[in-house]
């Protein structure tokens, strides 16, 4: 579904990519595929999707839906908001709340603080990634945190990181952990200031690789941490 969602935003976005010097090549935007293709693909994956949420149960049905329907109207934000990346947050963090109901059959405080704290990581990150472009992006009128944070971006940054880090070790509480085990996160903590303060905003090869150290170390950081929370137990 992450899939499908990324061929319906460059569906939407192959005129503005064809603006950007980043995106000028990718398959629409510079006519190696056709919509046609892009259409029949899109319905590969939906209906892959779609075998996935027989399975299940129905509160994870119904937020699945939601999020579709989010990710169907996410290429707008970048032309009707400044803030495209709290919207993005929103839609791309909804697996979380699947996720939480298909096991749960139902959804509870922590996965709400779950999700409360991944939609504050994605504005962060996303805000790095924007940045690549945020020259071509002015230019064609496409909007982002990058250009609307102006200034105070590595503050409100970091200041995104903080809320996500504080919101999983909530949630590790409220799920019968003790201070001293949720200590084996701090880790995480150290990486995002790290991340932050050694981020080159104006140097897009540096922006590429701090969004993708997200998942390849941060992410990986936090998985392990909660492993180890969960053995210490």
């Amino acid at each position: 579904m992450r899939g499908a969602g990324c061929v319906i935003n460059d569906i939407f976005d192959k005129d503005l990519d064809a603006q950007v010097e980043r995106t000028k090549n990718r398959p629409l935007a510079s006519g190696s595929l056709t919509l046609k293709q892009a259409y029949i693909f899109l319905g590969l994956l939906l209906i892959t999707g779609f075998a996935i949420w027989l399975f299940l149960n129905q509160t994870a049905k119904a937020i699945s839906f939601v999020g579709l329907g989010m990710a169907c109207i996410y290429p707008l934000m970048k032309r009707l908001t400044k803030y495209p990346q709290i919207f993005l947050g929103f839609t791309f963090n909804i697996g979380a709340l699947v996720g939480y109901a298909a096991i749960a059959g139902k959804l509870e405080f922590t996965s709400y603080i779950i999700y409360i704290g991944c939609i504050f990581w994605t504005i962060a990150y996303d805000t790095i990634y924007a940045h690549q472009d945020i020259e071509d992006d002015i230019k064609a009128s496409i909007k982002s945190t990058a250009i609307s944070f102006g200034k105070w971006n590595k503050l409100i940054i970091f200041l995104c990181f903080i809320i996500f880090y504080k919101m999983i070790e909530i949630s590790a509480k409220f799920s019968g952990n003790t201070s001293s085990e949720t200590i084996f996160l701090f880790p995480s903590l150290l990486y995002m200031a790290w991340q932050t303060l050694s981020v080159n905003l104006k140097n897009p090869q540096d922006c590429m690789a701090k969004f993708k150290s997200n998942a390849y170390i941060l992410g990986c950081l936090i998985f392990i941490s909660l492993l180890i929370i969960n053995f210490a137990k």
